[in-house]
């Protein structure tokens, strides 16, 4: 489900409920927009799949401002003939089909840089890093924001079980925490968050000769599994993010900092 309970009752998102303190919000990814991580702070819907559906929510949610990703088919290649672009075109909203422009600060942003997922790193270079600079220094203001970005590929690569893909998808993750730090630093009052929410592949990097001299990555499953994920936290309120906890504290904890 997507937005929703266990009895298909639609619940606030984090993002609206910041939205709703006045303070601006984006979302980042390099999936689908519509994809379960981004469009789960944005959309309602009964099943992960239903993609127009959820483009036509991402469409028609007035608490979100900023909006980088894939997906674009979902929003002008529908069954019901709309063009969901050129609605928001005409709503307000700005939108780009790449990231590279001269884009300025926008008051409502969308960049759908392909029609479908964003293609791997060795191809899209420097993407996640530059939208996430890009979107932070467009979020910006007196009131504050509340940025999500998704290394969605992380993920495709261990149900590919591909070793050369999910390290080319970390670093450029790696690379893209490196920005979010750098403005961390210059924005003292910013709260950075890593976490997943899950682990796929059952990845383990074992050294086959117990020489420390090379290593070799083994996949137990191309599915998800229940291995504990990290979570690091920097900033304001960091001190709340350590040790054990379930997934479902972490908004808890999130929310409570700005009661």
């Amino acid at each position: 489900m997507i937005g929703m309970n266990a009895d298909s009752v639609a619940v606030k998102s984090m993002l609206e409920l910041f939205a709703e303190k006045g303070m601006k919000t984006g979302l980042v990814a390099t999936s689908y927009i519509t994809h379960a991580t981004p469009a789960s702070f944005v959309a309602k819907n009964i099943n992960r799949n239903n993609y127009e559906e959820i483009a036509l929510d991402i469409a028609s949610c007035d608490k979100v401002d900023l909006l980088i990703g894939g997906g674009r088919k979902h929003f002008t290649d529908r069954k019901d003939g709309r063009n969901l672009i050129d609605e928001m075109t005409n709503s307000g909203w700005n939108y780009y089909d790449t990231l590279y422009n001269d884009i300025e600060h926008k008051e409502k942003l969308i960049i759908l840089a392909n029609d479908k997922h964003l293609p791997a790193y060795k191809e899209r270079s420097t993407f996640l890093p530059d939208a996430t600079s890009l979107a932070l220094e467009n979020l910006k203001n007196e009131n504050g924001f509340f940025l999500m970005v998704e290394g969605s590929q992380i993920d495709f690569a261990g149900h590919d079980k591909d070793s050369t893909y999910l390290v080319d998808e970390m670093l450029d993750f790696n690379n893209t925490i490196n920005n979010v730090l750098e403005f961390a630093e210059k924005n003292p009052n910013t709260l950075v968050i890593v976490t997943a929410d899950h682990e796929t592949g059952g990845l383990t990097i074992i050294d086959p000769n117990e020489t420390y001299s090379r290593n070799e990555f083994k996949f137990s499953t191309g599915s998800h599994t229940p291995l504990l994920v990290p979570i690091f936290a920097i900033g304001p309120g960091s001190q709340n993010f350590t040790g054990i906890m379930d997934n479902t504290d972490i908004i808890k904890k999130i929310m409570k900092l700005f009661d």
